[in-house]
């Protein structure tokens, strides 16, 4: 990510990963883990997308953070929330796409729908 698009990163999103569940129980609750915190910029839909099984979608929302290891299916909250589930309000991510600026790290960009 470039310096110039780093400095950007004015927001904070929060990060859910469904840890496991129980097969043998289909009445237990989901557990999960919190990933973190990570700054980020984001706006209110985008452009339609096209998730991994060939379906276009409208976004509810697309952030933008540097590089990690998030995931389609993982949950995403706008803002720091310390709670170790997801918080009320919180998108599932539907499509992870990532690209290297010429100088600089990685960067993704985060589609939920």
């Amino acid at each position: 990510m470039s310096r110039v698009r780093k400095r950007r990163l004015n927001d904070t999103v929060t990060v859910w990963r469904e840890s496991s569940q129980d097969d043998g129980n289909p009445y237990a609750s989901q557990s999960w883990d919190r990933l973190g915190d990570y700054p980020c910029n984001y706006m209110d839909g985008g452009q339609v997308q096209r998730d991994d099984q060939g379906s276009d979608f409208q976004p509810a929302k697309t952030i933008r953070i540097e590089s990690t290891d998030i995931k389609n299916g993982d949950r995403v909250a706008i803002g720091f929330h310390s709670d170790q589930r997801p918080v009320s309000g919180s998108e599932t991510i539907k499509k992870v796409a990532s690209k290297t600026a010429f100088r600089g790290s990685a960067d993704m960009t985060l589609y939920t729908g």
